[in-house]
């Protein structure tokens, strides 16, 4: 026989053995590990389920195998395994010793199924917290530091749940007059505008009590005419108003308005902008950055193309 030929044979007799090569299915599970899933090659269909020949004579290459854990826990580290023909990929991850001495090695790990763990929230302003770590167990308790003066609202204290979630909402550093506010689920007293006024009783704190105002004659307002107490977040609604005088804008009339016709550009300068909004309220805008408003377009743009020669003070 040739070895022309002898080459051919063998290279047919590997594709077949390619061909039907598989990757056995995954039998050897952490503790606490519900099961595995498996996914196609191209890992674009989530409800993807495997065939009972699957289960029984293996996955062909290029699926994917990752282990699902049970409820309130997670998989470290969280990679999936690449059947490669007829076995699986390893996970390889570089160790480090602890404490920076010695050097990194990759090494070959298998997957474990760990409780969920907590991981570093948000500081709030003007505080503190401790212990500060990248990432706590469940049960862990963290405290939260204000500044002298000021303290943790609603509580400066939050514990790592089995969920991996912080107990409670998002503490932030208050006044004592502050705390004593939000403890009674009270809104900030308003205060008129100046050249204007409130419109009914003044001092209002309770939970949807509602403020309107009013300004002086020949004066406009500019903000919120109507703000009211939420109970989410126990501040007003809207934006608080200003009295101007010497407004010379067309405020679009129509019960039918789009949000192109709600805009207006303001003529005395260019970076600025007019919002008429759906509760009949004017709004004076800044656009973001360093862009100018094109009053034909009705959008934020850069200087040159917005038509602005020269940027006027700011109102």
């Amino acid at each position: 026989m040739a070895r022309s030929q002898l080459w051919m044979i063998l290279l047919f007799l590997s594709c077949i053995e390619r061909a039907y090569s598989r990757c056995p299915p995954i039998t050897d599970l952490p503790p606490n590990a519900e099961g595995i899933l498996y996914e196609p090659p191209d890992r674009f269909d989530p409800l993807y389920i495997p065939t009972r020949q699957q289960l029984r004579q293996g996955f062909e290459e290029g699926f994917f195998a990752t282990i699902v854990c049970q409820e309130n826990y997670e998989v470290i580290p969280a990679h999936p395994r690449k059947c490669l023909g007829d076995a699986w990929s390893n996970i390889i991850t570089l160790v480090c010793p602890q404490r920076g001495r010695g050097e990194c090695n990759l090494q070959t790990i298998d997957p474990i199924c760990q409780p969920l763990r907590c991981y570093h929230p948000a500081p709030c302003d003007y505080g503190t917290i401790t212990p500060s770590q990248q990432a706590y167990d469940a049960g862990d308790i963290i405290t939260y530091d204000c500044e002298r003066g000021l303290s943790a609202f609603p509580s400066n204290e939050r514990s790592c749940l089995s969920s991996g979630e912080w107990s409670g909402p998002d503490p932030k550093c208050v006044t004592p007059d502050e705390f004593i506010r939000l403890s009674n689920k009270q809104c900030p007293i308003l205060e008129a505008p100046l050249f204007g006024f409130i419109v009914g009783p003044e001092g209002l704190q309770g939970i949807d009590d509602v403020t309107e105002f009013e300004c002086f004659p020949t004066l406009t307002l500019l903000g919120s005419h109507r703000r009211k107490c939420l109970n989410d977040t126990l501040e007003w609604s809207g934006e608080q108003p200003t009295c101007v005088a010497g407004l010379e804008i067309d405020i679009p009339i129509g019960e039918n308005l789009t949000d192109y016709e709600r805009l207006i550009p303001d003529t005395k300068n260019c970076r600025y902008f007019y919002h008429y909004s759906l509760e009949g309220d004017l709004f004076h805008k800044i656009c973001p950055s360093n862009l100018f408003f094109h009053p034909i377009i009705k959008w934020c743009d850069y200087q040159e193309a917005s038509g602005c020669i020269q940027e006027a003070p700011a109102p």
